[in-house]
């Protein structure tokens, strides 16, 4: 069972085509992101609470997210 994949939302819209093996390393840059988020979502939520303002989208990480087809 395939968990991860890549695809130009713009252009295929349904997710209709997987470009996980045309651009390996977009796909893999892709994946590390996800995992990094996952693992400081998890330490996060380890961690004692406490109140936290609202994270702000970084311009890098917008970016990042726009390469991957994630926002126009």
């Amino acid at each position: 069972m395939k968990k991860i994949g890549l695809w130009d939302t713009n252009a295929d819209p349904k997710e209709q085509k997987d470009l996980t093996e045309s651009l390996p390393v977009r796909a893999a840059y892709g994946e590390q992101i996800i995992a990094h988020r996952l693992v400081a979502q998890k330490l996060d939520r380890s961690a004692p609470t406490k109140t936290q303002a609202p994270a702000e989208m970084t311009d890098e990480l917008r970016e990042k997210l726009k390469a991957l087809g994630y926002l126009d």
